[in-house]
């Protein structure tokens, strides 16, 4: 029987998150540059985002994905969002994909620049 061990496992975990890093790098850069040019360092962004989403239970990539595009127009370090975002991602009761689209409608509803520019219903080509 084939066994994999515990520092495989986190091998194959750190690899698919340095992926998903590149592709997410990629996708900012090519459809929301203008966004971006303000953060110096764009992996070491996408990173917080991935580590802000994964403490709001937010753990699938399409999700975390649709986080980063709302961090991303609210032009901030994912750790200093406006005190209303904090409330609707600690939502236990809400579905990551819930809680994306919470998320949105409220900004619509505070009048939040650019909420309309971005789609997060697109979805990432693996």
């Amino acid at each position: 029987m084939l066994r994999i061990h515990a520092d495989q496992m986190e091998w194959f975990a750190k690899k698919a998150q340095r992926d998903f890093v590149a592709r997410m790098s990629g996708y900012l850069r090519e459809h929301y540059a203008d966004l971006i040019t303000p953060i110096p360092d764009l992996g070491a962004w996408i990173m917080r985002v991935i580590e802000r989403s994964f403490r709001a239970k937010v753990t699938t990539e399409p999700e975390i994905a649709q986080l980063m595009l709302f961090f991303l127009i609210l032009e901030g370090a994912p750790e200093q969002m406006p005190s209303w975002v904090d409330p609707i991602l600690q939502d236990r009761d809400l579905h990551p994909v819930g809680k994306a689209r919470l998320l949105v409608a409220e900004a619509r509803r505070r009048e939040v620049p650019l909420v309309d520019e971005i789609d997060i219903t697109d979805t990432l080509e693996a």
